[in-house]
């Protein structure tokens, strides 16, 4: 008997795109939407089989979570105002850690979240300032819902998101 072919491409296959996309998204996440789409559509496969992500879950999350951390350390400082493209990166950052959350929950990504005490203010200031602009900018306040088509970008309304996974990352650190 022959065995028959997937159209699904083998989890190795998606590995290396989804790992493509997600480093291409850290490095540069305000300049194009494309890597962060590709990963979110990526990673929805998973959703009901998100146990097969666990042996490579916190290689994939570590670009992105690194990428957190450097925008929130930036939020420390003299020069911490943010321009449009630094917030642009902050929610497209946080929507796709909220994609990983949603795909494989809270928990699991929780762990691969850095727990450094350094992080506590940094971490703090981000949503505080997250918090004051949504507040400022009603555009972006509480009407915005979530994403209707998980793509992790603010013009989708995903700014909702980036407090929750800043709020995730809050609960790692306070238990440190």
């Amino acid at each position: 008997m022959e065995e028959e072919q997937s159209s699904e491409p083998s989890f190795v296959e998606d590995q290396l795109q989804l790992e493509a996309a997600l480093c291409a998204a850290a490095d540069a996440p305000s300049k194009s939407v494309q890597p962060f789409l590709v990963a979110a559509r990526t990673l929805q496969r998973y959703q009901d089989h998100a146990h097969l992500l666990d042996h490579v879950l916190e290689q994939l999350v570590a670009p992105v979570v690194g990428t957190l951390q450097e925008l929130a350390r930036q939020a420390v400082g003299p020069a911490s105002e943010f321009s449009e493209e630094h917030w642009l990166s902050v929610t497209r950052i946080c929507g796709l850690l909220h994609v990983f959350v949603q795909v494989r929950g809270y928990k699991a990504v929780s762990k691969c979240l850095p727990h450094e005490t350094c992080d506590v203010e940094p971490a703090l200031l981000l949503l505080t300032k997250l918090h004051n602009r949504a507040r400022n900018n009603p555009s972006i306040g509480p009407s915005s819902g979530p994403a209707t088509n998980g793509a992790p970008d603010d013009e989708f309304g995903a700014d909702w998101s980036s407090r929750c996974t800043l709020l995730l990352w809050l609960s790692v650190l306070v238990l440190i």
